[in-house]
């Protein structure tokens, strides 16, 4: 992160850090000033040219005071309760259920999405100053990163999932933090001719890489040739429809949902080859997308729908490998592949995802404690890891488990805060006890 002048944060590993001034008052004339650390501050002070005390205030700077606000104070207190919870579970029993700790998950990511519309409530206030404003538009941009990673991580180590639902789980991801969609839908919808719009058909393929067929239906039907072309565009909806990796998977072995994605993506070349579609070349693309071929995905028209290229190795998953597992070596292939395609402006919250598709733990929580810097995300996620058993390989060379290295440190950062903050220091060093 970048430390700005006005005390922002900027999610950008890539340009050098700028140090901040911290002024120091009352400095009387002809001293030196000198300082000495404590665990999470500086005490600054002043001598004279003889070595004695001068007349001068100690002055305390504390690293980084102000990244507990109220509203990421609240994110420390609610986690707080549920935290003391799960382990009064884990001591009373056999341990923690997986269904437990799941729900614990999804309970901070709720917490972490509060405090995502809190920050952005925040840096629209006009009542604050700019300096503040911005301060506050970057925490939101890094707690939103933070929960775009949690998420993520949810959905590969903490979730038991059955045959099949890694892949919507992993739209579900998508569609939860990559929405450009939903705010060009209704200008499109209220479009007396909606095909005339620039957006329309970007809108259209953005839909279908994100799995959210019945929209872009809906959005086919709202083109002007959809009614005199009614052959064409009735033949891609009934594809759409007809979709099976969109469908639940409840019930169903992996061997069946094969077959069935196996018999309609067949269907579907089929109607690609019958060489009516090319009368409407978006349409065409459009099938071929729903095909699975490997050049589409290097398609400007495609490509230009995803921002990032994890938005597009979930889209080409879904139409290539819609029953790949965490542990499948296509996942690994196709996120190298996609990522390929955007070479500019690469950064740690890529690193950060390229380790957890690789199904690499201890790197993940390696890059996350370098790129997050108030502990609280990798000591609750390294928690949950550990209640989970996934981290039984991971004891340090003085013998402390890593999740509990975590969990102090996270407790010592709280110590170094404001009084709000650190009261709740003892009780997170709890579970560490023996």
């Amino acid at each position: 992160y970048r430390v700005m002048e006005e005390g922002g944060l900027e999610f950008d590993d890539r340009t050098h850090p700028r140090p901040a001034i911290v002024g120091i008052p009352e400095l009387a004339p002809g001293c030196k000033l000198l300082s000495t650390w404590t665990p999470h501050n500086i005490t600054v002070f002043a001598k004279d040219e003889q070595g004695e005390g001068a007349e001068c205030s100690l002055c305390e700077v504390h690293w980084r005071a102000s990244e507990w606000n109220t509203v990421t104070k609240k994110l420390v207190n609610q986690s707080h309760g549920y935290f003391l919870d799960l382990h009064q579970q884990n001591r009373e029993g056999d341990g923690v259920s997986v269904e437990a700790v799941v729900g614990c998950s999804r309970f901070y990511r709720s917490l972490l999405h509060e405090c995502v519309l809190g920050l952005k409530k925040l840096s629209r206030d006009a009542t604050l100053p700019p300096a503040q404003r911005d301060h506050h538009s970057a925490e939101c941009q890094l707690y939103s990163t933070t929960e775009l990673i949690w998420h993520l991580c949810e959905a590969l180590f903490l979730e038991v999932l059955p045959p099949g639902c890694l892949v919507q789980q992993l739209l579900e991801w998508i569609r939860w933090h990559c929405g450009r969609e939903d705010s060009l839908l209704p200008p499109l919808l209220s479009h007396p001719r909606p095909e005339e719009h620039r957006d329309y058909w970007r809108v259209v393929y953005g839909l279908v890489l994100k799995g959210r067929v019945q929209e872009a239906r809906d959005l086919l039907q709202h083109h002007s040739s959809a009614h005199t072309s009614s052959d064409l565009f009735g033949s891609v909806d009934e594809l759409l429809r007809k979709a099976p990796m969109l469908r639940s998977t409840v019930g169903h072995t992996r061997a069946e949902l094969y077959r069935q994605w196996q018999e309609w993506r067949a269907e579907c070349c089929r109607r690609r080859d019958a060489g009516g579609l090319v009368a409407v070349p978006q349409l065409l693309l459009l099938c071929r997308v729903l095909c699975g071929e490997e050049e589409v995905f290097r398609h400007p028209d495609v490509v230009g729908c995803c921002l990032h290229w994890y938005e597009l190795m979930v889209a080409k998953l879904l139409f290539t490998s819609p029953l790949v597992v965490s542990s499948d070596y296509d996942l690994v292939y196709t996120a190298e592949s996609c990522s390929r395609l955007y070479p500019h402006g690469r950064g740690s919250l890529d690193d950060i995802i390229t380790a957890a598709l690789r199904n690499d733990i201890m790197e993940v929580i390696k890059l996350s404690s370098s790129v997050f810097g108030n502990w609280w995300f990798v000591a609750h996620l390294t928690d949950l890891f550990n209640l989970k058993g996934l981290l039984v390989a991971s004891q340090l060379d003085y013998g402390s488990k890593l999740s509990e290295f975590f969990l102090l440190e996270y407790a010592s950062s709280l110590m170094g805060n404001k009084r709000q903050v650190w009261r709740y220091e003892a009780a997170v060093d709890v579970p560490r006890t023996r």
